[in-house]
C-alpha cells in the first residue's frame, strides 16, 4: 500500500464526518431514504430478478480495467500518427469519452462501489485509474455521501453554484471548471453547509501522496509536450480541457439537475436515453442513474436492463419523465433551480 490504510478505511472516515454541518448552513442534509424503493422495486420485480442483475463478471471487469488503458493509448497514438482532419477531431472527441466518461466509469463502479479484486487492489487500481484524470482517487471516495445526502453533499455541492445560466454554459469549459472548483462562482450572500469542510488526516495524508503522482504525470506530460507539442496538445491536454469539461456539464444536466426530496424514487433525471447515450456516458444519465442510487452494485452495464424493468415502478410513484431537449431547455435555457422539482 501507498499509505496505511485502504479503501475500506477511507470510506468509513468519509461517512463517519460526511454527516457534519457548520453552523451556518442555510439548508439542512436530508438523508435519502433507499429502503423504500429498494422495497418497491424488489416487490415489483422479484428477488431473483434482482439477484440477477447484480450477478458480477470477473473476466467483464478485467477487460474494461484493461481495455481502458488501451484505447486510452491506442487513441493518442492514432491522433499522433494521422493528418489532422475530420478524423483527428473524431479521435480528440473519442479520447475525451474515454478519460471523462469510460475511465470514470471504471473507477466508479468498478472498484469503488464494487471493488473488484478486493478493498487493497481496487485501491490501488483506483489510484491509477485517477492519475491521468488529474484528480485523486481518495478524493473522489467523498462521492460516497453523495449517495446518502440530497441538496449539499460533499461531492456535488460545488455543482449548486451554477445557479445562473451564463454559470451554466461557462461550466461547459475548462475554465469555467477551474473556477467553479476554486469557489469562485459562488453567489454573494449564500453560505453551503460544507464550505468550512476540512478533511480528516487519514484523507489528507492519501491526498498529499496521491497529489504527488499526479503531479510527477502533470510534469510528465508538459516535458513531453516540449519535444511533441502537437502530440500532446491534441492526444491529450484538449481532450481533458474541452471535452471532458463539455461532457461533465452535460452529465450534471441528465443527472440530478431535478430530484424530489419528497419522492425517494425520484433520485435523477428520469430520461430514457437512446443506445448512443448509453454508450457514450457509460449508462450513466438518466433513468439508469435511479437504478444505480438505489442499488449501487449493479454492474453498470445491466443498469440498461434494470431500468426497462423498473418503468412501471418509477409511472406509479409519480416520478416525471423527461426528454433529452426538455432537459437540456430546462437546465441550460431556463436555468431551473438544481436538484428541484421541476414545474410542467
Amino acid at each position: 500500500m501507498i499509505i496505511k490504510g485502504n479503501h475500506q478505511e477511507h470510506i468509513k472516515s468519509w461517512l463517519e464526518i460526511s454527516g457534519v454541518v457548520n453552523e451556518n448552513n442555510i439548508e439542512p442534509k436530508v438523508t435519502w431514504d433507499l429502503k423504500s424503493p429498494a422495497k418497491l422495486i424488489t416487490n415489483a420485480i422479484g428477488v431473483e430478478s434482482l439477484r440477477e442483475l447484480h450477478k458480477e463478471s470477473k473476466w467483464i471487469d478485467i477487460l474494461l480495467l484493461v481495455s481502458a488503458w488501451v484505447l486510452f493509448i491506442g487513441t493518442w497514438y492514432f491522433i499522433a500518427t494521422c493528418d489532422f482532419g475530420f478524423l483527428t477531431i473524431f479521435l480528440i472527441l473519442l479520447q475525451g469519452i474515454i478519460l471523462g466518461n469510460y475511465f470514470y466509469a471504471i473507477r466508479h463502479d468498478t472498484l469503488m462501489h464494487r471493488q473488484f479484486g478486493g478493498a487493497k487492489f481496487s485501491y490501488i487500481a483506483g489510484i491509477i485509474m485517477s492519475i491521468p484524470m488529474l484528480n485523486t482517487y481518495t478524493q473522489f471516495l467523498k462521492h460516497e455521501d453523495h449517495h446518502l445526502h440530497v441538496g449539499y453533499d460533499l461531492f456535488e455541492e460545488h455543482i449548486a453554484e451554477l445557479d445562473t445560466v451564463w454559470k451554466r454554459w461557462l461550466g461547459f469549459t475548462g475554465i469555467g471548471l477551474l473556477f467553479l472548483f476554486a469557489g469562485r462562482l459562488k453567489s454573494k450572500g449564500t453560505s453551503y453547509p460544507n464550505e468550512n469542510w476540512e478533511n480528516p488526516k487519514l484523507i489528507k495524508k492519501a491526498n498529499k501522496i496521491e497529489g504527488i503522482l499526479v503531479l510527477t504525470w502533470l510534469l510528465s506530460i508538459i516535458t513531453l509536450a516540449l519535444f511533441f507539442p502537437y502530440t500532446v496538445l491534441m492526444g491529450y491536454l484538449i481532450p481533458v480541457m474541452v471535452v471532458v469539461p463539455a461532457l461533465l456539464s452535460i452529465k450534471n444536466a441528465f443527472q440530478h439537475s431535478e430530484t424530489d426530496i419528497n419522492n425517494s424514487m425520484h433520485l435523477a433525471q428520469n430520461y430514457r436515453g437512446n443506445l448512443l447515450i448509453r454508450v457514450v456516458y457509460c449508462c450513466s444519465l438518466g433513468d439508469v442513474h435511479i437504478v444505480h442510487h438505489i442499488f449501487p452494485r449493479i454492474p453498470f452495464w445491466k443498469t440498461p436492463k434494470a431500468a426497462r424493468l423498473i418503468r412501471g415502478t418509477l409511472e406509479a410513484q409519480n416520478v416525471p419523465k423527461r426528454t433529452f431537449f426538455e432537459i437540456l431547455y430546462g437546465y441550460y435555457i431556463k436555468g431551473r433551480p438544481y436538484r428541484t422539482l421541476w414545474k410542467k
